[in-house]
């Protein structure tokens, strides 16, 4: 297992980096393909935000278990200085997007032009948009991840604090009834609906559920230590059938297998190891698959307003999209990562 250290918090994994970001690019798909359809594929591609919620919650476990004295406030500030600023362009950029293209750069105008637009603003750039508060309705889609991924390590961090060992033996049953509660009300994670009908928001649910389930990870991978081919020969097949539930509408696998194999997959990766040159790739790739998935609702908007008046096939809209949030992606990595 290839482990990079970058500060008191950050622990990189090269594999689990890997993974991260060949499902950034699942997600953006995904939601460029629910406006630009080009076939049956990454239909189900929603689902990859699990795994950044349940591979946080697995570095949030070694974290509490490495020490005991690191403050709730000071994982949750960590956190925020590394995704906000990131997090705040790319929602900036949209606004004067929207604002260049139908009131003449007017940000003032855009923001009164819709009731829903004063309350959304405040709730994005307080990190709250995932209560609710703002009814869902998001200026940067994506962004929401963020803030149920801050709720819920508060959250979890809390309760760990609270119950100490106690915790460690419950974030298994508390990860499971959450997921329960959520396939019990709506029978896909990504039915607009069932956000609105339940008594905990459904992406602080899903937040809570996947970093708990991550935190359990943590504190049972030193029990699964299988000999080399073995451990690889899993960590394949896993990995096959994970991407094959985000990437193909059937699948190889029927979709309650993903949580499963999703576990098994992070418990086999984290002891592969790779060459110094591709460990050297898969860290940059984990760092940059933020940037690039923060970016994509901008990139997916500015495809949508300007080069579809020049073509207008989807699988070719499709790659000018993904070459365009690379670009802007990257440079936000020199921006944000490398300062």
């Amino acid at each position: 297992m290839m482990i990079k250290t970058s500060g008191k918090f950050e622990k990189r994994i090269a594999a689990i980096d890997v993974i991260k970001g060949l499902s950034a690019v699942v997600i953006a798909l995904f939601h460029f393909g629910n406006r630009f359809y080009f076939g049956p594929y990454f239909r189900r591609g929603y689902y990859a935000v699990e795994l950044f919620f349940i591979i946080s919650g697995y570095f949030l476990g070694q974290t509490f278990y490495n020490s005991e004295t690191i403050d709730v406030f000071d994982i949750v500030k960590h956190r925020i200085k590394r995704l906000y600023p990131a997090y705040l362009v790319s929602s900036f950029a949209l606004i004067m997007l929207y604002s260049l293209t139908w009131f003449k750069g007017n940000i003032v105008n855009w923001i009164k032009s819709e009731p829903s637009h004063y309350a959304s603003v405040i709730a994005e750039l307080l990190l709250i948009q995932s209560t609710g508060i703002a009814e869902f309705k998001y200026i940067n889609g994506p962004a929401w991840y963020i803030s149920a991924l801050i709720v819920a390590i508060i959250v979890v961090a809390l309760l760990n604090k609270a119950t100490k060992k106690l915790f460690k033996k419950s974030c298994i049953i508390l990860a499971l009834a959450l997921y329960v509660l959520q396939f019990a009300v709506g029978p896909e994670f990504g039915d607009s609906e069932m956000w609105g009908n339940t008594l905990i928001p459904a992406p602080i649910m899903r937040a809570i559920a996947g970093v708990s389930w991550g935190m359990a990870i943590y504190y049972v991978h030193e029990y699964l230590k299988l000999p080399k081919l073995i451990n690889y020969t899993i960590a394949v097949i896993t990995f096959v059938g994970y991407f094959s539930i985000l990437i193909f509408d059937k699948g190889f696998f029927p979709r309650w297998l993903l949580w499963p194999l999703c576990t098994i997959m992070i418990l086999t990766v984290i002891h592969c190891d790779f060459n110094s040159w591709f460990n050297s790739v898969c860290f940059f790739t984990g760092a940059y698959s933020y940037y690039f998935y923060i970016i994509h609702s901008f990139s997916d908007n500015f495809v949508n307003i300007f080069v579809t008046k020049a073509i207008d096939n989807n699988i070719l809209l499709a790659f000018i999209f993904l070459a365009i949030n690379s670009v802007l992606a990257f440079i936000l990595y020199m921006l944000f990562e490398k300062t």
